[in-house]
């Protein structure tokens, strides 16, 4: 990968245990979904002081809104639950990298990590797009960004794309 302005963009080897662990759950939680009739994915928010704040995820089929992608229900469960001041700055694990709607959110709330799983070109390759896309990927959107978020991602690909294969219904 390659750096962006104003976005650090990290390797894999900078996954701590806790970030694979989380990740791991993200995916665990994707395949839920999947198995459920979702779209399989997943979010998780943790906080800096290290604490889970929320986690949630795709549910645009069962309530037939465009906007609740597992990313922004996670953010919006974690401001309304543990308030603003906790989000800004914390860790945002996602089963597959975000999309720019999401990646926007996550900017906005003040996310200061992003930590993803199947990047976005693997995830449609297995998967079927729903509908429009923006070719925008995560780099792109905080990239235009005016403080640095880090990305952590694709990682754990793998494994990933493995539970991805098994969400299938």
């Amino acid at each position: 990968m390659t750096a962006v302005v104003k976005q650090r963009l990290v390797g894999e080897a900078a996954l701590t245990t806790r970030d694979q662990e989380l990740l791991r759950q993200a995916f665990a939680d994707a395949k839920e979904a999947g198995r459920a009739g979702e779209r399989p994915f997943a979010a998780i928010v943790f906080s800096r002081s290290g604490r889970v704040l929320a986690s949630a995820i795709n549910t645009q089929v069962s309530t037939g809104d465009f906007t609740m992608h597992a990313e922004l229900s996670a953010l919006r469960q974690a401001v309304e639950q543990a308030g603003r001041s906790q989000v800004e700055g914390a860790t945002l694990y996602a089963s597959s990298e975000p999309c720019a709607m999401c990646s926007a959110g996550a900017f906005f709330a003040g996310i200061g990590r992003i930590v993803f799983g199947t990047s976005a070109s693997s995830t449609y390759a297995l998967l079927p797009r729903p509908g429009s896309q923006l070719a925008m990927n995560t780099a792109c959107v905080l990239g235009s960004g005016d403080r640095d978020v880090i990305v952590i991602g694709p990682a754990l690909e793998q494994e990933g794309l493995s539970h991805l294969r098994e969400a299938r219904p």
